[in-house]
């Protein structure tokens, strides 16, 4: 009876032990990561493969750089030597209107051009030349017109916006000049007031326009202006404001304006007369000279 106990205990007890082998293995496996499953080959090998993404359009080539505003040497130099007192087409200002020229013979004109370099100051024969073949280009106005916007698109992008109360003051001299001239009303009216030596600005950018008008101020093209701003000449931005007020002017109520001071106008008085005598005691001296010549002449024959 005992063998037969001790039979069943070995028994149970390799039941047990078995049990628990394969509860460990099965824990054991549990804890591993499964492995994925490999894409079987024949799909990856039967399946279209995925479209590709269209191509892409090439990026747009960059916009050229728009080429720097070339000037007309003609028409510019026609700004800075004629257009304060000429226009081509636009009616007669303190000069003639030169429409006329263009039907004049080249051989003509450049004589003409020439003579004026008593109010231009020396021209050289390239400039002579410049200014003949605009004058005969049928075209000329309209290259003219292009260039005063030219020229006033480059001057804006440089300066700061014109300011008429600002060209009002420099006008009237109750804000002084840079470089120290004399203020325009030493000279010069609007509305009745100012000066009396030289003409009344009223109205004169209605006359001229803006760049031509800009011109005769800032390159102090008369005699009158020659002398009082010898060594003081106008700036370019001041020449804007004065340009902006002149505009504006017809247009604005006059009040407290004072007339300039007298010793503004007999400063110009002063270089005027300087000059005119400077002239007048070169004539009489080459007269002088002259009689003494024609004395020894006589003397000499006799």
């Amino acid at each position: 009876m005992d063998y037969f106990i001790h039979i069943r205990t070995r028994i149970w007890r390799r039941c047990l032990a078995g049990v628990a082998a394969g509860l460990i293995v099965a824990w054991g496996e549990a804890q591993e990561p499964a492995s994925p499953d490999p894409a079987p080959a024949s799909s990856a090998a039967t399946e279209d493969p995925a479209p590709l993404p269209p191509p892409s359009e090439p990026a747009p080539a960059p916009a050229a750089e728009t080429p720097a505003e070339l000037s007309d040497s003609g028409a510019q130099l026609f700004m800075q030597k004629c257009a304060g007192c000429h226009t081509v087409g636009g009616g007669a200002l303190t000069g003639p209107d030169l429409k006329s020229t263009q039907t004049w013979p080249k051989q003509n004109l450049e004589p003409a051009i020439v003579r004026m370099e008593k109010n231009v100051g020396k021209l050289k024969p390239e400039d002579v030349q410049l200014l003949a073949d605009l004058l005969l280009a049928p075209d000329a106005a309209a290259r003219i017109a292009e260039e005063q916007k030219r020229i006033a698109k480059q001057q804006m992008a440089k300066l700061e916006p014109a300011n008429a109360a600002v060209g009002r003051a420099l006008f009237f001299g109750h804000k002084p000049l840079a470089n120290g001239g004399l203020s325009c009303a030493a000279c010069h009216a609007v509305n009745g007031h100012g000066g009396s030596l030289a003409a009344d600005l009223t109205g004169s950018f209605a006359k001229l326009g803006e760049v031509p008008l800009g011109s005769t101020i800032e390159g102090v093209t008369f005699p009158l202006m020659q002398a009082a701003y010898a060594g003081r000449p106008i700036t370019k931005q001041e020449t804007m404001h004065l340009v902006k007020y002149l505009e504006t002017a017809p247009a604005q109520v006059s009040s407290g304006m004072s007339v300039p001071p007298l010793h503004a106008a007999g400063v110009v008085g002063a270089g005027l007369a300087v000059t005119g005598l400077t002239r007048y005691y070169r004539r009489r001296n080459r007269g002088v000279r002259a009689a003494l010549v024609q004395d020894a002449m006589r003397r000499s024959r006799s």
